[in-house]
């Protein structure tokens, strides 16, 4: 990851925004009432503490594993740092006997989570036993996903009495943004659908964006977006 950001600082690889006073636009999103947040103010300074206990009290500290799927996915987003590691692997999905030792291998080490992620997971056929087996084994399943297949309901189904933590992103709330940062034309409308059918079938889902030159202008958007499909945690 460190080598990534330097080589994007060295505008060898895309581009990166940094933002120079994180107080103002903290602030910024306070005075658009976007969100009810604890205080942020703490001793006389800015903290994230307090968000950081409300979130644990949701979610339990990630003891994880980080389970590499595949590496073909069907969007083509332009920050992806999986897709320019694996961009030259010749390994496109992991063997399945691999997957199950890996969970395996996890529950012996006394993990609490196995993220599965790529690529994008859920093209992977396995993906719901795979999430069944570790909740088997008595782990929690998190699927990091673009969503998309989720838009087509019969593809939750396999998934409900698992009850997986999904994270799926969303890279602006205006569709031709989002589009053109996953470089796959209509999946903005696809990734909304699925939070909402997901939501729908009280299934978890937790936000989640990566900020970058094309849409740091857009973090208020997305929040309200969230918030709009049902999404608290972000």
């Amino acid at each position: 990851g460190i080598v990534y950001h330097d080589l994007m600082k060295q505008e060898k690889i895309g581009s990166i925004y940094e933002i120079d006073n994180l107080q103002e636009l903290i602030k910024k999103i306070e005075k658009q009432f976007i969100v009810s947040p604890p205080p942020f103010f703490v001793d006389g300074k800015y903290s994230f503490e307090p968000y950081f206990k409300a979130f644990l009290n949701s979610y339990q500290p990630l003891e994880d594993t980080s389970l590499l799927t595949t590496n073909k996915c069907n969007n083509n987003c332009i920050h992806c740092i999986h897709f320019m590691e694996l961009a030259g692997s010749a390994i496109k999905d992991v063997p399945v006997d691999s997957l199950y030792r890996q969970i395996r291998e996890s529950h012996q080490s006394k993990k609490s989570h196995v993220i599965f992620s790529g690529g994008e997971p859920t093209i992977v056929a396995e993906l719901p036993k795979l999430v069944q087996y570790t909740c088997k084994l008595g782990m929690n399943p998190v699927i990091l996903s673009n969503g998309r297949l989720f838009s087509y309901p019969k593809n939750i189904k396999p998934f409900i009495s698992s009850d997986p933590l999904f994270i799926i992103p969303l890279h602006s709330h205006i569709r031709e943004r989002h589009d053109s940062i996953s470089r796959v034309g209509g999946s903005f409308n696809q990734t909304r659908k699925a939070i909402k059918n997901l939501v729908s079938n009280n299934l978890r889902v937790m936000g989640k964006t990566v900020l970058i030159k094309p849409n740091h202008g857009d973090l208020a958007g997305i929040v309200r977006l969230y918030q709009k499909l049902g999404v608290n945690v972000i």
